[in-house]
């Protein structure tokens, strides 16, 4: 069995899909620190110029800078999922599979969750459902574990594992500067390292503007062409 884990984040680019596809199991961590200014509740689409990009968001309840993850409430006192279709309307214009991926989204926003933590994780489950990705997923927060057990990154992904009785841990690149493959061998664990084809695609603009959420490659590539480049990756040690 392969593991990977990671903070719910909504709508992601491309290389979070990657790294699930990879994965036999995904534990997704919300019993951290909600980061106000991360990944959690917004990303990056195009502006109707083009030539930049946008945040869209869900907004959520004012709350404590030590709130985890899933104590996060989703705010009830704007209309965020019309803002945010209204947001990605300028697609109609350029974009070819516009149609295809506003169903998507209104399939997503037609639940009503109120924890933030929950509602990501929907949208991330619809997602990879529309992409034909396995997503076999738990939450931290309901196996057991106390973060004050852990010490270092390293900790977590090797207890998770081992939880799991997996054999591999799969990380973004990122995980590099904070995962050392060492201590995975001495608990009999092979760490792995995910590097993504993110290749450009038509924006239909001057320059290719990298790294936006799922809902602007969906736009303006085929289903299938995103399969292939979720499929798209490198397993390196």
């Amino acid at each position: 069995m392969t593991l990977a884990g990671n903070q719910p984040y909504f709508f992601p680019y491309l290389g979070y899909f990657s790294l699930i596809h990879a994965t036999d199991k995904w534990v997704v961590g919300d019993p951290v620190h909600f980061i106000r200014k991360g990944w959690i509740h917004r990303n990056r689409i195009l502006k109707p110029s083009l030539d930049d990009w946008q945040y869209i968001l869900v907004p959520v309840k004012k709350h404590d800078q030590t709130t985890a993850i899933k104590d996060v409430l989703v705010s009830d006192h704007e209309n965020w999922r019309e803002k945010i279709c209204a947001q990605l309307a300028h697609y109609q214009k350029v974009a070819p599979f516009y149609q295809e991926t506003i169903g998507l989204v209104e399939d997503c926003f037609s639940c009503e969750i109120d924890h933030l933590s929950p509602l990501i994780v929907h949208f991330l489950k619809k997602t990879c459902d529309y992409l034909e990705i396995d997503f076999d997923y738990v939450y931290f927060s309901e196996m057991g574990f106390e973060l004050s057990d852990f010490k270092a990154p390293s900790d977590w992904a090797i207890n998770t594992t081992k939880y799991f009785d997996a054999k591999t841990y799969i990380n973004l690149p990122g995980g590099r500067a904070i995962y050392d493959p060492a201590d995975f061998n001495r608990h009999g664990i092979q760490l792995l390292f995910l590097e993504p084809d993110l290749h450009a695609y038509d924006q239909k603009n001057k320059e290719f503007l990298p790294g936006l959420s799922i809902l602007d490659v969906l736009m303006f590539n085929s289903r299938e062409k995103v399969q292939e480049m979720v499929r798209s990756y490198r397993l390196v040690p």
